[in-house]
């Protein structure tokens, strides 16, 4: 869920470790504004009402990004938008398992978006050994490559002054990112975009978020490589046959575009796993589709 920078470290070891991957000088892994240290940082003064563009605009003024970039689920939603737009925004992309769903992916039922889990998951424990002992019965986290796992463990809890942890990204500032009221209800302001928002946008019933209609704008005209990394067998909301189609068929096939498939821009490969979390489920697996990507493409000519 709103794991944080930490927990991707064992894919970026892989990623390193791989025969096939090019010298990759440094890396950035940034905790987006809400989410770990970054939210700490700001606790006081940070809202609740997140765009999910606002970090792409975050990372590119502060990092510039000239490297080819990895990102997962709502991650991917940063570059898109810069993709089609920056002509010399970056080489490339991963993208793994890109959130852009909508009414056309997926029947409106509760069990497809994760923002109802986060809402009413549990965010406080007596002690860090209750927190774990919870962490490693879940569902989700018990899931995790042991490594990875270690890392959850590590940082995505919060010390608090009376012995007790708490979940380091509060649970109100993930679900906020997975869904908004629609209609709006009491308490909860109407946003600007809710007034000419798409059918697409409605993600469950009585819920929905404005982005992803407009990533998938952005989609025709990015014009640098991608490399899209899907759950193979369609173990995720995130990898149907329907949805890979609908995505990796727009991507860079518009105006200023670099053609998409059908010029070899843009490819998708697939990763052994149960579930969508792809770079914590199988970190070694989606390092080694990666590298071999970044290989091919950044070899010498």
């Amino acid at each position: 869920m709103g794991s944080t920078k930490e927990s991707y470290e064992p894919f970026f070891a892989d990623l390193l470790s791989n025969p096939l991957t090019p010298p990759i000088h440094a890396i950035w892994a940034p905790d987006i504004a809400n989410h770990g240290q970054s939210f700490q940082v700001k606790e006081d003064e940070i809202g609740d009402e997140h765009h999910w563009f606002d970090r792409a605009h975050d990372i590119m003024t502060k990092l510039g990004l000239r490297a080819p970039p990895a990102s997962r689920s709502l991650a991917p939603a940063h570059f898109p938008r810069h993709r089609a737009h920056g002509t010399r925004a970056g080489d490339g992309i991963s993208l793994e398992e890109l959130k852009a769903l909508g009414v056309p992916e997926q029947g409106l039922v509760r069990s497809t978006n994760i923002g109802f889990s986060v809402a009413l998951m549990r965010d406080r424990w007596e002690s860090r050994e209750a927190a774990e002992r919870h962490m490693r019965r879940s569902k989700y986290y018990s899931q995790f490559d042991p490594r990875v796992l270690a890392q959850t463990l590590r940082y995505e809890f919060r010390d608090m002054p009376d012995g007790s942890v708490k979940l380091a990204t509060p649970r109100y500032q993930q679900a906020q990112l997975f869904m908004r009221a629609a209609p709006p209800m009491k308490g909860y302001p109407v946003r600007e975009d809710y007034a000419t928002r798409a059918q697409e946008s409605l993600i469950a019933p009585d819920f929905y978020r404005g982005e992803p209609a407009k990533i998938k704008e952005y989609l025709p005209g990015i014009h640098c490589k991608i490399l899209y990394v899907w759950t193979a067998e369609d173990k995720s909301m995130l990898s149907t046959e329907s949805y890979r189609s609908r995505v990796v068929g727009k991507t860079g096939t518009g105006l200023g575009g670099a053609g998409g498939e059908g010029t070899g821009q843009v490819k998708e490969v697939f990763v052994a796993a149960e579930a969508h979390a792809l770079p914590f489920l199988e970190p070694r697996g989606t390092a080694g589709v990666v590298a071999t990507w970044l290989g091919e493409e950044l070899k010498p000519s």
